[in-house]
Order: C-alpha cells, then structure tokens, then sequence
C-alpha cells in the first residue's frame, strides 16, 4: 500500500512540474491575446484569451497553486463580464484585463520560484486486484476431487489451507475466495479482528442443514452455505456471483480536456481509484473514442478550444448509440446560468474545478455504476447476464466499423448447445436452464474481457473474438472440449452435453449479414457431421485430431 501511494504521489508531481513548464507559453499565449483584442476588437483575441484564463484557473487549483488559479479565475470573470456587455468595451477595460494579467504574471513567477504547494486532497484509495483463485479448507474425499476438477473447467485454481489459523493469516493481506469444511472446525473459534476483511468471500459446506449449523457459518463470517452432498451445480452459480461481484470491470471513463496535462491529472486520480480513464485532447474525435473504447461515463470540460462542451454534449446526445452514457461536465465555470444549460442539453452533473479527489471518483463510480445497471435491463438476457440478440446484433455492427477502421481481424462464433430439446424433455426446463448458465459462465470465463458474447436466443450462443481464425478456432475448440467434461446435475442423476460450433472472420466476410450467414452455415455443418466439433468457415484450418466426438 505505501509503495502505492510513493508511486501515486510520485507521478503527481511529475504532472506538477510539467504544469510549471508550460505555464510561461501560456502567458505568452495570453499576452498575444490580450494584444490581439485591443489593437483588434472584432478578432478571436478575447475568446482565446477566456479560454486560455479559464484553463489556467482550473488546473491551477487542481495542482495546489490556488493564489495562481484565484487570479486567472479573477481574470476569467472580468472577460466573462466584458463579453455580456460589449458596449462597455473601451480603452479602460482593457487596460483592467491586463492589469490582471499582469497580476496573473506576478503569481505565476511566485509559484515558480518558492515551488510550495499545498496538497489537492488525499487520494482515493486503490482498488485491489481481481479474484484469481479459491482456497479450500477440506478432507480429501472423491467429492471434494470432483469438485476442484469441476472448478478447473471454469478456470478456477485450487489452493489447500492447513486450517482455520492459515485462513485468518490469509485475510488480513489478501483479497479472495474460500471453501470451508465447517465440520473442519472446532467449536471455539472465531474471525479475529485483524483477518475481518471484506474482500474474502468465505462459503462454508456442511453434513448438517439445521438453522443452528447455518447461523454458525454467518457468525463466521459466510457470505455462502452449502449442505452436503453437493449440488455443484448450485454451488458453482454461488462462487461465480461471488467472483464476479468482486472482480467487476472497472469503470471506464473518457477524459474530454485539452489540456493535456491536466487531463493526465484526472486520469492519475481515477486510476488510483479504481477507475479506466481514457484521455481525449482533441474534442472533434469524440465519436471515434466512443466508438473504440465505449466508455461507461464521459469527463468534460465546457471550453474545449475546437467546440464548446454544450456543442459536444448536444452531438452526443443525437447517436442513439451513446444517448445513455452519463455526461459530466468538470469546469471552472460557476455561472448558474451556464451550468443548467449545459445539463439541459444533454450533462447529468456539474462538478466546479477545483474538485476533491475523493468526491470526484464518488461521483463518477456512482453515476456509472447506475448507467450500467439501466444498460444491463436494456441490453442483458436476463438468465445468462450476456448481451440480447438485438444488443448483439448493434454490438457487431460497431466491431465492423472498427475492424474496417484499424485494419484489425476478428472472428464470428455461433455456438448451439447438442440435443438440448432432449434434455428439456428428460430433466425440465429448470435444469435446462442451468445447462444454458454453465455454458455462459465457461465462455465468460475462458474469453478475454475484449471478446464479446451474446446469446442468440434459446440454447444458441454468438462471440466475437478479437484474434485471427487460427487463434479463434483453437480458443473455442478448447471450449467445446472443456464444456463436454462440466457434470450437470438432475436430481440424483447426472450428465454431460455437448455443443457444436460454426466459426468465421473479418475480413474474409465483410459485413454483419455476410458473417451472420457464413457462421451459421459453418454451424449447420458441425451439426450435419456429427455434432460436438468446431468447424470453419473456409478450409483454412485443418480439424483438430480430438475435436470429433458424435454426440
């Protein structure tokens, strides 16, 4: 943690520094301005000079220097007040304008000489690193062997503790997940102050169900029980959710500012928080940066130099695409009238520079975290949490654009579940059901957080891969054979299934309808050969040896 926070505080000043070398090319910029708008009273020379005061005000203050950022903020307000009334323009206003320039000067060459700067804020805290394994704590049996097998075809790593005191070592320095033989443990013991952390997700099994057993394993600290013998199934569902809920993807968040150093501030601070920052110092690639990095919430400031904020945010607002983003505009301004109407043409909030830290990330994490649960109704199958076909099919019309754009290759997978009217008719829906979710789960699992996955509709599942048909086929041939080992459960009975796979790519076949129809083709093949295998759809990619095994 305290390497951390060195490291933190470290790139901030290295941010500092570069905020005091360019401050002279910015008062000479300002300077060239101010001459402009006296000697040239219908040029751009006040509109530069407002903008170039109204940056200098916010990144003045969000560095520390806040004599530097009260001054350009002073300077700002007199421009701002100007412009509202230009018959006022005379020889004595400018005159002010620069009299407050060179008061600007004046603290600028303070600041630069004496180096004291009083801290922005604490930064926030950092998020902890995703789940990577589980640890047991359980007799060797066939069932606990089953289980960690069963666990490895989702990815799961299996590490064995020694006892009750091993775990309680492992909490206090470590974020994870661990199954627990309560039958295991003695009577006396309990979670010592130190190892009571949050992050360690504890599920507890157990021989016995009665309420007393299960109140034992929450006093514990339990966020999962389950009664022996196990329902794997079940049980695997339960650490899924516990997984997924701790190593969620971390918010991304589109920095709009042209001052690129500035913009580098901001992205620091989210980045120690938890957060994905992407920056964008050129407003009219907007759409673009949307388009490659699908932010969840986007930073922006309301004078950007090319366009204005309330112009971005309006041409937003008019790509049904990103109607939903969450748009937050970070500025200096602190004309009410201003800020309203930047929230009314599109801006969900309206935070003044200078900004603390920590109400910054809070903000953004919260906004964000609302978008993503409104999109998931919208856009989510509700058994499988994977995109819905109509989601699905806008998602690969994007990657089209995108893959025409940098020239990058991807692949179409259509993946159907074997024989999966039979198991309807055998078991029920219910444990049909569950066979859809293990399946969604391994691909979730087994693909990069770049790879895309929707479900089609019924047993029918559809992926994007960003690799090459080579990478592709083997990814998903190692799919098809670790989905074929997953034992489901039906009551006391249980079994396996299968799923046959049609494969396809860009630029081989360009366009969604064309890769829609060669993935299905190369699907309906895998189908007519005898199920359970991956097939292409060119003959570039000889068959794997051990992929064939007629269902």
């Amino acid at each position: 943690m305290t390497d951390q926070k060195d490291d933190f505080q470290a790139q901030l000043a290295i941010l500092r520094a570069r905020f005091l070398q360019q401050l002279p090319e910015q008062l000479k910029q300002m300077t060239a301005a101010l001459a402009r708008a006296a000697t040239e009273p219908d040029s751009d020379g006040l509109q530069a000079l407002h903008h170039l005061a109204h940056r200098l005000h916010g990144s003045g203050g969000a560095f520390g220097f806040h004599a530097l950022s009260t001054a350009a903020g002073e300077l700002e307000q007199a421009i701002q007040q100007l412009t509202a009334s230009p018959s006022s323009a005379d020889g004595n206003a400018v005159e002010r304008l620069g009299r407050l320039l060179g008061v600007l000067e004046h603290q600028s060459e303070a600041t630069s000489t004496t180096m004291e700067v009083l801290p922005p804020g604490k930064s926030p805290s950092p998020a902890s690193d995703t789940l990577a394994r589980i640890h047991l704590l359980a007799q060797a049996s066939p069932e606990m062997q089953e289980l960690r097998q069963q666990l490895a075809y989702f990815g799961y790593a299996i590490e064995p503790l020694a006892n009750w005191q091993a775990l309680q070592a492992l909490r206090a320095d470590e974020r994870g997940l661990a199954l627990i033989d309560l039958d295991l443990l003695d009577a006396g013991v309990s979670l010592s102050a130190q190892a009571d952390q949050p992050d360690m997700s504890l599920v507890f099994l157990s021989q016995q169900g009665d309420l007393a057993t299960r109140l034992r394993a929450v006093r514990l600290g339990g966020s999962a029980f389950f009664q022996r013998p196990l329902d794997t199934t079940a049980l695997i569902d339960a650490i899924d959710g516990l997984v997924t809920r701790a190593g969620r993807a971390p918010y991304r968040v589109l920095i709009v500012e042209d001052s690129s150093t500035l913009a580098d501030y901001y992205a620091l601070l989210l980045r120690q928080a938890g957060m994905q920052p992407r920056c964008l110092d050129t407003p009219l690639r907007v759409l673009d940066e949307l388009t490659d990095f699908l932010p969840d919430i986007i930073l922006m400031d309301l004078y950007l130099g090319a366009c204005n904020g309330f112009e971005l945010a309006a041409v937003i607002r008019q790509q049904a695409t990103y109607a939903g983003i969450p748009i937050v505009f970070l500025s200096a301004e602190r004309n009410l009238g201003k800020q309203m109407n930047a929230m009314r043409l599109g801006g969900d909030d309206f935070i003044t520079k200078p900004v603390d830290p920590d109400r910054l990330a809070a903000s953004l994490a919260s906004r964000a975290d609302r978008a993503r649960g409104m999109r998931a109704l919208m856009s989510r199958d509700s058994l499988t949490g994977l995109l819905n076909h109509t989601h699905f099919t806008d998602q690969l019309d994007i990657e089209v654009a995108r893959a025409r754009r940098q020239q990058q290759p991807f692949c179409l997978a259509m993946i159907d579940i074997d024989f999966f009217k039979a198991v309807n008719d055998q078991y029920g829906h219910p444990v049909g059901d569950r066979v859809i979710k293990s399946l969604a789960r391994l691909l979730q699992q087994r693909l990069r957080k770049t790879d895309i996955i929707g479900r089609y509709g019924g047993e029918e599942f559809a992926v994007i891969l960003w690799a090459d048909l080579a990478d592709s086929f083997r990814v998903l041939n190692d799919i098809r054979e670790q989905f074929s080992h997953i034992r489901h459960q039906a009551s006391d009975d249980s079994f396996h299934a299968t799923i046959s796979i049609g494969v396809t790519g860009w630029p081989q076949q360009d366009g969604s309808d064309a890769l829609y129809e060669a993935a299905d083709q190369a699907l309906y093949q895998a189908k007519h050969q005898g199920r359970n295998q991956v097939v292409a759809a060119w003959d570039s990619i000889p068959p794997l040896p051990s992929q064939h095994h007629p269902a």
